[in-house]
């Protein structure tokens, strides 16, 4: 018994300090809001004005493209989203599209070297695709070709992996998807050069070959724009004897022209 009392003792008195040294570390370096950096209540939060500009993605939605819709189309919203109802992946979810808030948070995560995003915007993506999350064997992310990765230092997609795995409680496989090739960056290029440029890309290797066969993947990226990448990967795993590939993005473009009614 009285080692018990001391060690909760410890345990307390552990506590008070990481809570004094938390309250200081506060004080000095206040939190600020991820996307604008005025200075917010918690850390790893948004200020009330940015998180109003989050243009999250909610019903109603194409089950297949995860597309919003305009108004709930009941049983047929599963067959509304144009084109894309066609690409080989199974369904697609996004937390945002890829404007306001959800846009400054993206470019920051990827081109300004700030990966510690990832675990903010992975709570994002989650509630957006739990149903995704727990329906799959394992996680896959898009992966970068290693000139790109050692510039960059991190994979945006893989960091997104990482903890939606953790969240989830599914294995990740970081290697199983791979580049081979150094691809042209996507941004200027129009949806056909897009598939051309990253037709041919990718591969899974060998030693990857037994761990995705027969298995639902969840594939993992942090934009989607045109598709191409993601279209690419997919077929890439379901060549390889994946059951089928689900898709999981904190971001997607959405042209409010091409928005079924």
């Amino acid at each position: 018994m009285r080692k018990l009392a001391k060690s909760q003792a410890r345990k307390a008195l552990t506590e008070t300090f990481i809570s004094v040294g938390q309250s200081i570390f506060d004080t000095i370096l206040p939190p600020r809001c991820l996307a604008c950096s005025v200075i917010v209540a918690d850390r790893g939060g948004l200020c009330a004005d940015c998180f109003k500009k989050m243009p999250f993605i909610t019903q109603p939605l194409c089950e297949k493209t995860g597309t919003p819709l305009a108004y709930d189309v009941g049983a047929f919203t599963d067959t509304i989203g144009g084109p894309e109802v066609d690409q080989p992946y199974m369904r697609l979810r996004a937390a945002t599209r890829y404007e306001g808030t959800a846009k400054r948070l993206a470019i920051a995560f990827k081109f300004h070297d700030q990966p510690e995003l990832a675990e903010r915007l992975a709570h994002f993506m989650m509630n957006a695709g739990r149903d995704l999350v727990a329906d799959c064997d394992m996680i896959v992310p898009v992966p970068l070709h290693r000139r790109r990765l050692f510039l960059r230092r991190y994979n945006q997609a893989a960091e997104l992996a990482k903890r939606l795995a953790a969240l989830g409680n599914r294995p990740v496989m970081l290697d199983t998807l791979q580049r081979i090739r150094p691809t042209k960056p996507q941004v200027k290029l129009d949806q056909r050069a897009r598939r051309r440029n990253v037709e041919g890309a990718f591969i899974v290797p060998e030693n990857g070959r037994t761990a995705i066969c027969g298995r639902k993947i969840l594939l993992i990226d942090d934009v989607v724009t045109t598709g191409a990448t993601i279209n690419a990967c997919t077929e890439t795993l379901l060549r390889e004897n994946a059951q089928s590939v689900d898709v999981l993005a904190f971001a997607k473009v959405v042209d409010d022209d091409s928005m079924p009614l």
